[in-house]
């Protein structure tokens, strides 16, 4: 396993727990959904750092003008998707993406 990719809605820390073994073992690339308030966002974090894993926000907005079908009607506003990039720590590679520094900050949450 090379990379482990999850939007399942908040259940992305219980699908880890239950991987747990494969993870440890196979130490993949993981990109998942962190858009869940408070203690799961923190728990998702905390969780993955004693796996030995760096995390970095990768922030994308619902809507962009040059889509695929040219539609130029944003219904989105200014939303944002946020999801995350887990690296394995024994793994060097220059991440050009901001890094999860504490697990009690979300960049959507904090803002408010």
């Amino acid at each position: 396993l090379k990379l482990l990719k999850m939007d399942i809605e908040g259940m992305e820390l219980n699908a880890l727990k239950g991987g747990e073994n494969l993870i440890k073992r196979t130490q993949p690339f993981l990109y998942f959904e962190n858009d869940r308030k408070g203690d799961n966002s923190r728990n998702l974090i905390e969780y993955l750092w004693n796996l030995d894993y760096t995390l970095y926000w990768h922030i994308t907005r619902m809507f962009k003008e040059n889509n695929f079908f040219k539609n130029k009607k944003n219904i989105f506003d200014n939303k944002s998707s946020f999801n995350m990039l887990g690296i394995p720590k024994t793994i060097n590679i220059d991440v050009q993406l901001p890094l999860v520094k504490d697990s009690n900050f979300h960049p959507y949450w904090s803002k408010k």
